[in-house]
């Protein structure tokens, strides 16, 4: 179910639907996402129990409950329509290599928070780019989301540059805002307008 809602001053009818509505399959030049199932929980444990990973993530695994716990936020996304993951698979030999999604949507806003992670070994190649520019594109083109919004751990400079190139400006920085490892650390908030609506910031 969906509201039209009218904004007399831009002379725009903008459609809020309740609920985030994506495809459960894209395909990119060289990568498949697809919707994150009850069986990609091998590769959820593998990358969320991996150290390395670890050190610019805010969740970490180390025990079975905690795994029940993650699968179990990914199936809520979907059931309340709130968000959406995906599994990375190479196209050529269709090996997962990491994972993406939405969530936080706010209906009434157009808004959503976007989170990724990627094996260690398929970092470096441009996999995430092509992965979440093939997700931004849908949600501003398809959906016609205002805005979305990314938080970044202090000292990720690889997420940074990620996210500069995708467009994305610092909004804000969020100092020793989580305690991590016995330590305070810094969270930073990225933000990305449509396109199309930059020309309503101001209106």
């Amino acid at each position: 179910m969906a509201s039209l809602i009218a904004r007399k001053k831009e002379s725009v009818t903008v459609l809020r639907p309740s609920r985030l509505s994506v495809p459960r399959l894209i395909v990119t030049k060289r990568l498949y996402l697809r919707a994150i199932q009850d069986h990609d929980k091998a590769l959820v444990k593998e990358a969320l129990s991996d150290p390395r990973m670890y050190r610019h993530y805010g969740f970490r695994i180390t025990e079975p409950a905690q795994l029940i716990e993650q699968m179990e936020w990914y199936r809520k996304l979907q059931q309340e329509g709130s968000g959406e993951w995906w599994v990375i698979r190479e196209r050529t030999s269709e090996r997962p290599v990491g994972a993406l999604g939405l969530y936080d949507y706010a209906p009434h806003h157009l808004r959503a928070e976007l989170g990724y992670w990627l094996l260690p070994a398929a970092q470096g190649k441009g996999y995430m780019q092509e992965a979440c520019q093939a997700i931004l594109s849908f949600c501003f083109r398809e959906l016609g989301m205002h805005k979305v919004t990314a938080y970044v751990e202090g000292g990720n400079e690889a997420s940074v540059k990620l996210l500069v190139k995708m467009g994305f400006e610092q909004e804000a920085q969020l100092v020793q805002e989580e305690w991590k490892d016995g330590q305070w650390i810094d969270v930073l908030i990225f933000g990305l307008i449509n396109p199309d609506h930059n020309s309503l910031r101001k209106s």
